[in-house]
């Protein structure tokens, strides 16, 4: 299998260079094969040769990079996989937008999480991605950025979830410059509750990747 695949990465390059292009199905499974063997070089050449071709891969293709990416550590081929799917048109969902968020940030990746909010078309750009980015801000050490992105989701009319307030106030607590802030979404987040006016917990593990 492992020549094979080496002659399919001889033959993607020789299609590259003679600008042919292949049927989206072929790429595709290229793609997933090589990420199922764990070839990253593989995978980067299909991705590239996809890209540089306009090919756009099947939405499980790119669903197998982005999650092979990510296991690797291959943060700048995962930003690529994830711009090329939104221009493919094809949908990262809702969940594993935010999973994704979340586990940039967990890894200590703040910039790459923000950049992977900001590639996600404004219906996916709902309460669990803006609560995974706050939660990404508050564990790098920085609420002024965790309440900058709160404040955007209001402008947007975005009703937050129960879990965000606990994202926020698990920060916000901690710092004597935010006190004030504090002590006013306590309040908020008491008076919903008592109302009843408010979403569930936003579990952004709920889709693993």
């Amino acid at each position: 299998m492992k020549q094979s695949l080496v002659a399919v990465d001889h033959l993607l390059n020789q299609m590259k260079d003679r600008n042919v292009k292949l049927d989206s199905s072929v790429v595709s499974a290229i793609v997933e094969t090589n990420c199922d063997r764990c070839r990253t070089e593989g995978a980067s050449l299909a991705l590239d040769y996809s890209s540089e071709m306009g090919i756009h891969l099947e939405k499980s293709a790119y669903l197998a990079l982005v999650g092979y990416f990510l296991r690797e550590n291959e943060l700048g081929k995962l930003i690529e996989a994830v711009k090329e799917m939104v221009k493919a048109h094809h949908s990262l969902g809702v969940y594993k937008g935010a999973t994704l968020i979340h586990r940039l940030g967990f890894g200590r990746r703040p910039r790459l999480a923000a950049e992977v909010f900001d590639l996600l078309p404004d219906d996916q750009n709902g309460v669990a991605a803006y609560t995974a980015l706050m939660d990404v801000y508050i564990s790098a050490g920085s609420p002024e950025k965790a309440m900058k992105i709160c404040e955007e989701m209001r402008e947007r009319e975005i009703v937050p979830s129960l879990g965000t307030y606990n994202v926020l106030l698990s920060g916000l607590e901690k710092t004597s410059d935010f006190q004030r802030e504090a002590a006013s979404l306590k309040k908020e987040k008491k008076s919903l509750v008592a109302n009843g006016r408010f979403r569930e917990n936003v579990d952004v593990l709920r889709e693993s990747l």
